[in-house]
């Protein structure tokens, strides 16, 4: 007995079914392997600067932060003052010169921790030169948080400061390759 057109049908819609089904399962089974970056707080997106500070001016040195949160990333630039130098090298300049940082933030509860590493003004990597260099671990605890005011505290217990928002932005998720 030979096989009919109507036999030919069916075994082409029963594969058809199986092959529906099949992709059915592996797209199912797909899940997104997390290629984007992570958004971080929504609440710290963007540029703030720290305040000037009585306190902190009349030290011999001190440092002002700005700092932008973008995403999970952070862009940190300190503003450093010596009255002396205490150093003795061709680095101390004036007084005055700018460090550079980047890396990434966490936040847990009420601390934020920022870990990266030094870079050029350019936020490319730093390997040496004047002043710091390597690995940047800092950890902050959140005395308040504002809209566009945030305060402080270094857990090493430098203090309290204050920092204004000057630019608010919103998270953009890059792809990570």
């Amino acid at each position: 007995m030979g096989k009919t057109r109507k036999d030919d049908w069916r075994f082409i819609i029963v594969m058809r079914n199986l092959i529906i089904a099949f992709s059915i399962m592996l797209l199912g089974a797909c899940k997104s392997n997390g290629k984007l970056q992570p958004k971080g707080d929504d609440r710290l997106q963007g540029i703030w600067q720290e305040q000037k500070s009585i306190v902190k001016d009349s030290l011999l040195s001190s440092e002002y932060m700005i700092l932008e949160l973008k995403c999970d990333s952070f862009y940190l630039t300190l503003n450093v003052y010596s009255k002396d130098n205490i150093m003795n090298d061709t680095c101390f300049g004036n007084g005055n010169w700018k460090e550079y940082a980047k890396g990434t933030y966490l936040i847990k509860d009420d601390t934020i921790a920022l870990m990266g590493s030094y870079t050029k003004s350019n936020f490319k990597q730093k390997i040496s030169g004047c002043h710091r260099s390597n690995y940047l671990d800092n950890y902050y605890v959140m005395r308040s948080l504002e809209d566009q005011k945030m305060v402080l505290s270094d857990v090493r217990g430098h203090g309290n400061f204050s920092l204004l928002r000057t630019k608010k932005s919103v998270c953009i998720q890059k792809e990570i390759f």
